[in-house]
């Protein structure tokens, strides 16, 4: 490729990534842009039940408390919902667990302080009537750009982006064989003084006749092939089981498609030693469905909506007895309490939609972050356990973070013999 078309390409593949990257930010806009107006929207709509609920039977009215489950039920972006009063607290909280919530509703301060991202999380509050003689607040907490937002707006940049390269690839191969197809054979001078031999025509490329390709053994770990002849020998299509010692054969367990327990710490350390290079954040998700057991309906629509939610399949692990774990690389405790709020909701509506509605009571969720700390995998999983344990005690706060304090976490480690 002469200058002039190197410098053709190069301003091609520019213009390409350039409107790749401008197509997604301006989708991303508009999709932040309505999600603002429709949070705008869901909070008129709250506010004026509110001021009609308040001006003729009070906070305690069931259709406003029924209104407001509806609404968080069917909305995905509604991550908060809170009517408060001056010297009287919180009147009315959806959902009751309060995830963005300092403290628990009944010692919470009045204003709530709420913990949230403002770039991401729309907060909007209105006095909307009086209890008692104190004006009541209405608040509302909406996601304007939620993961599956950014995703979908990014889609049609990254197919053309995709689509560009896979063409330059293509271009780049073709050249490399047509260019390969015109060298001519080296043609030795005669020995013997006579004239030497005409031009030679090159043939087609052929391969060696002795070149074949590797046999793949089909056990993922090395050990010797066992014949397959016998009524014990597994197929080569079902998943491999595990051996008798206890050790699990291949990445996944056949029971539900994540990795297997035994995996986890490896993996988690060398995501943390990765995360800290990059001083990046990583939180673990250790998730407990005690009562649900393996191979049930609910088991099934947990371990699917997990894949659907977290897409990093070798990221999660199963937990014996009862549990799961997954690993989420590059997002803060915050993130992850969001992320884990919303799953918990999608997981609960499904199993709703398919009559196993107590089954959602069941689960329970415990996380813990690096946090700037350099641990290792044994201390956030102790973590993560311990906050696990935390949210089943409690009942009502089905998911509780560890939260860690760098700076003490420091002093702890340099004070140790």
């Amino acid at each position: 490729m002469d200058g002039s078309k190197r410098t053709l390409f190069l301003v091609a593949s520019l213009a390409v990534f350039l409107a790749a990257l401008g197509v997604s930010s301006v989708r991303l806009a508009l999709r932040y842009s309505e999600n603002l107006r429709k949070s705008q929207s869901v909070f008129e709509t709250l506010s004026s039940a509110a001021s009609r609920t308040l001006a003729q039977t009070g906070p305690q009215d069931e259709a406003w408390r029924t209104l407001v489950r509806t609404v968080y039920r069917n909305d995905d972006s509604v991550l908060l919902v809170v009517l408060h009063a001056p010297g009287t607290g919180i009147l009315h909280m959806m959902p009751k667990s309060a995830p963005y919530l300092d403290g628990s509703p009944q010692t919470a301060p009045v204003p709530p302080e709420l913990y949230y991202p403002p770039q991401t999380v729309s907060r909007l509050s209105a006095v909307v009537g009086s209890a008692a003689g104190s004006p009541v607040t209405l608040e509302l907490l909406y996601s304007l750009a939620r993961q599956r937002d950014v995703y979908e707006a990014a889609r049609l940049g990254l197919i053309l982006a995709a689509a560009w390269t896979a063409l330059c690839l293509l271009s780049a191969t073709a050249a490399t064989l047509r260019s390969g197809s015109r060298t001519p054979a080296a043609v030795p001078a005669s020995v013997s003084g006579g004239p030497a031999p005409g031009p030679v025509v090159p043939g087609p490329v052929l391969p060696d006749e002795d070149f074949q390709l590797p046999e793949i053994p089909p056990n993922p770990d090395g050990a010797a092939d066992r014949g397959e002849s016998g009524p014990s020998a597994p197929s080569r299509e079902s998943p491999p089981p595990r051996e008798p010692s206890g050790h699990p054969r291949g990445l996944y367990s056949p029971d539900s498609g994540l990795g297997w327990p035994e995996y986890l710490p490896e993996r988690l350390g060398a995501e943390l030693s990765r995360a800290a290079s990059f001083e990046q954040d990583l939180v673990l998700m250790e998730l407990s469905h005690e009562g649900i057991s393996r191979g049930s309906p609910a088991y099934r629509v947990i371990i699917r909506i997990l894949l659907e939610f977290f897409s990093f399949r070798d990221l999660a692990f199963e937990q014996d007895p009862a549990g799961l774990a997954v690993i989420l690389p590059n997002i803060d405790a915050e993130h992850a309490l969001r992320m884990a709020e919303e799953f918990l909701k999608k997981v609960t509506s499904i199993l709703r939609e398919e009559g196993a509605s107590s089954d959602y009571r069941k689960i329970f969720i415990g996380l813990s972050s690096r946090s700037g700390r350099l641990v290792d995998s044994e201390r956030v999983i102790t973590e993560a356990r311990a906050a696990l344990t935390r949210a089943r005690e409690e009942g009502d706060s089905r998911i509780v973070a560890f939260k860690a304090d760098p700076n003490k976490y420091r002093d702890y480690i340099a004070a140790r013999p």
